[in-house]
């Protein structure tokens, strides 16, 4: 059994569903306002830029769980910006979005590394862009049924707002505690094996190599040095 397979499935369920909620607005922004809109993109961006330096601060402080909802508000929120219909909501919340992001991309980052390890950790990046990319279709889905059904952006920014609530909420339930990560049986061998002398030959219970030991060969403990060896004592063979 994969240790984190089920964080990284919230993880990307919630990421997926708080993009799905953020995603289509925001391509519907310069079509429903404009030159407005294109100022707001530039806001979200550089602010964006901004934050990434102050953010490493919260992620230390908060942790990487209330990193990752904190910086998701602003993103689900974002349909009911546009549901408001005033100029400045709109470009107040994609600036908050520009906090949000350099939050909810610093806590994906750390969250991500405190569950896995090099044998899963492609497995584990993969799952999570599986989902997130899916955003991109189920967000414009349910925008087009909906504007195509009733003709209502305000119908389909309302459910695009639900959307963002789930996410948000899958956000807090990911498990605040890092998974202790699968161990690498190559690290375990390292560790496991007695530092070499100052000769540079490293000891191993009934011979000596030099230079390491032989490939797959876990060494077992030295005895200690000061004990007395016993009658069935194996001589070391040099």
């Amino acid at each position: 059994k994969q240790v984190g397979v089920g964080e990284v499935l919230i993880l990307g369920i919630a990421f997926c569903l708080v993009f799905s909620a953020e995603g289509p607005p925001e391509s519907l922004l310069t079509t429903l306002y404009g030159d407005l809109g294109f100022t707001s993109l530039a806001l979200l961006y550089f602010v964006f830029s901004a934050s990434c330096v102050f953010a490493p601060l919260l992620l230390k402080k908060l942790g990487s769980k209330w990193c990752l909802l904190l910086g998701s508000i602003p993103y689900a929120l974002y349909p009911g910006a546009l549901i408001a219909d005033s100029p400045a909501v709109v470009v107040l919340n994609s600036a908050l979005i520009g906090n949000g992001a350099a939050l909810i991309w610093g806590g994906q980052g750390a969250y991500i590394t405190q569950i896995c390890n090099s044998s899963n950790m492609g497995l584990f990046m993969g799952i999570f862009f599986f989902f997130l990319s899916s955003a991109g279709i189920i967000g414009n889905f349910i925008t087009t049924v909906i504007r195509g059904q009733f003709n209502n952006d305000t119908a389909a920014f309302g459910t695009l707002l639900v959307v963002g609530g789930l996410g948000l909420a899958g956000f807090f339930c990911l498990p605040s505690n890092k998974s202790t990560p699968s161990p690498d049986v190559s690290k375990q061998a390292v560790s496991a094996a007695p530092a070499p002398t100052e000769s540079g030959v490293a000891p191993v219970c009934g011979r000596v190599t030099t230079g390491g030991y032989p490939t797959g060969a876990v060494p077992e403990p030295c005895p200690d040095p000061g004990s007395v060896p016993g009658p069935d004592a194996k001589p070391l063979v040099l």
